[in-house]
């Protein structure tokens, strides 16, 4: 899950909720088959290998 980048304290309150935020293993496949390879990654992130790993395996 990216986290952005907060501007006010209320935002940033709201961003750390995300924490309690668990997702089953059903869910995270479920994820894995929506989102696209190609937009699940940028420049700006660490390499990985999703095609081995997955997005949420690293």
């Amino acid at each position: 899950m990216a986290l952005v980048g907060s501007r006010t304290v209320d935002q940033l309150h709201d961003t750390v909720k995300a924490i309690d935020i668990h997702f089953s293993p059903e869910d995270l496949q479920r994820i894995e088959q929506i989102i696209p390879k190609e937009y699940a990654s940028n420049s700006a992130m660490l390499p990985i290998n999703l095609d081995e790993n997955g997005l949420f395996r690293f």
